[in-house]
Order: structure tokens, then sequence, then C-alpha cells
């Protein structure tokens, strides 16, 4: 079977683009909408309450990864779907994806599990404050502000931004072909980075919650 030419895989028309984006992004949002209403979640904020009833600091940067990571594969896909006339080389590169930002995918999947537990174990003996203000993402149990939730929040906003604009200068190099056309990875720093960010999130999270817990059994025996 022959393919076509591995030419430049950046549409010239950069209308094609625009498209290309708003078709990746209406796409997103369709999958999204149909699992709203199959799960029964009523507002869109749902996706980052937390079982405490709260805004979770760990789902909501969860969710910016599966939508950034989600919205660039998709994109990256048509691009290059279109300028192969549909009928893309099996050797593809961007069918892979990078080590550094599956290893990435796995922590932001990882720590909203430990943090539900964390909380399911608080609030057998915590009243925590259940408002759905987005400031609750930054507030520790008893309402103050968490720098260790500032941490893992500014990481997070940092290494999507690199991610973004490495993706872009990926589709706007006039030098890359399709065959050379991949999913940027991560730097392994800023992988780090994330990692440890949000490690001390989770310790944070866990001492507060074991304070919380230490000073309701010293109240009940009084």
């Amino acid at each position: 079977m022959s393919y076509p030419d591995p030419s430049s895989v950046i549409p010239e028309n950069s209308s094609t683009m625009i498209v290309i984006f708003i078709i990746s992004t209406l796409a997103i949002l369709a999958i999204i909408l149909v699992f709203k209403y199959a799960a029964g979640c009523k507002p869109i904020g749902d996706f980052i309450v937390g079982k405490d009833g709260a805004p979770s600091l760990s789902q909501f940067q969860f969710l910016l990864w599966t939508l950034v990571v989600s919205f660039t594969f998709l994109s990256m896909q048509i691009i290059v779907l279109i300028e192969t006339h549909f009928n893309p080389p099996p050797n593809l590169q961007i069918n892979k994806i990078p080590d550094n930002l599956l290893a990435l995918m796995g922590i932001s999947i990882a720590v909203p599990i430990i943090s539900s537990k964390i909380n399911s174990d608080a609030a057998q003996s915590n009243e925590s404050d259940t408002s759905m203000s987005f400031r609750r993402m930054f507030q520790n149990e008893y309402g103050k502000m968490d720098l260790a939730r500032f941490q893992m929040f500014l990481w997070t906003i940092i290494s999507i931004g690199v991610f973004l604009y490495t993706v872009y200068g990926e589709v706007t190099d006039p030098n890359v072909n399709t065959i050379g056309f991949f999913l940027p990875d991560i730097s392994p720093t800023m992988l780090i980075l994330m990692g440890l960010s949000q490690g001390a999130y989770l310790g944070s999270k866990y001492a507060s919650s074991q304070s919380g817990s230490q000073e309701n059994q010293v109240h009940a025996k009084m």
C-alpha cells in the first residue's frame, strides 16, 4: 500500500488549524456531557467535588491534565489524518505517548484516590466545610490557606503551560513531517517537581486530618 508523501504536517491555511482545534474541543465537550448525564451529575463542578462534598484540588488537577492531554492528542491525530489524506503510515510517532507524560498521568490519577481515602478517614471524626467555593481547594480542614495546596496548584499550571507551549512549537515547526510528528514529553525535572508538590499536598492533608482527629478525641474525653 502506498502512503502520501510525509511532507510538513502543518496545514498551510491557519483557518484549518482553528477548525481542527474547534473539532477537538467539541468532541471532548460531547464526551464530557454524555458522561455527565450518564453519571447523573448536574453541574459540571461535580467533576471536581471530593467525597467530603467540597471542591478537591487533586481532582481539579486530574481533570485539567486529562483535558489538556486528550485535547492535544486528538488535535494532533486529526492534523496527521488530514495531511496524509486519511491514509497515515503505520509507524507514526504520534501513536506513542512519552514515558514521562504517562508517569505524570499516573501520578495525577493516584493522588485523588489517596486523597479520597484520607477524606474518608477524616470524615469519621471531623466536620469539614463543604461549601462549593473555589477557594476551598486551597484551604485545609480548618479553613486556613494551605501552602502545600498552593504549591501543587502553581506547579500544575506551570507544567501545563510549558507542555502546551511545547506542543505549539511542535505543530508550528516547518521542519517536522508526518513521520516525525510526536506527542511532546515533559522534562524529568518537571515530573519530579510535580511529584514532590503532590506528595507534599498529600502529606499536609494527612497531617491536618490526623491533627483534627486527635483534637476531637481530646474533646470527647473532656
